[in-house]
């Protein structure tokens, strides 16, 4: 595991969050528009049939990026137990598998926003260097 699957795995979550997002919208204008349809038959087959269609699919790609994201979040955890700085580990964690902000992180872990920025490169470091002599 590099740097690089760090960032993939921050970008995918991310995604899964968007998606998860969209997908409520989605629901809900879904419930509304069949709740206002509901007195017009002819209408509701057509609309309801594409709501499912888009439902389905959000569905389907949450539960794709959900597979591949818990299969590198595997390795990386691999790789986050060989390291000894538990300050690293909770950074590494928290920014790049919770998908938090390095302010959330920082107010998680106790530091300053600063010093957590600073010390989440310290980390990408360590878990490198991890990957280097053990991976």
């Amino acid at each position: 595991m590099t740097r690089e699957d760090l960032y993939k795995c921050r970008n995918i979550e991310m995604g899964i969050k968007s998606s998860r997002e969209i997908y409520e919208i989605k629901f809900n204008q879904a419930v509304k528009t069949t709740q206002i349809l509901s007195d017009m038959p002819k209408a509701i087959n057509k609309v309801s049939d594409t709501l499912e269609e888009l439902i389905d699919f959000y569905n389907k790609m949450i539960r794709e990026k959900e597979k591949e994201s818990k299969e590198l979040i595997m390795g990386i955890e691999r790789q986050l137990a060989l390291m000894e700085d538990e300050r690293y580990v909770s950074i590494l964690r928290y920014y790049y598998i919770g998908g938090l902000t390095i302010k959330e992180t920082a107010e998680r872990i106790g530091y300053e926003e600063k010093y957590t920025t600073k010390l989440k490169g310290d980390a990408i470091e360590n878990f490198e260097t991890y990957h280097t002599k053990k991976g």
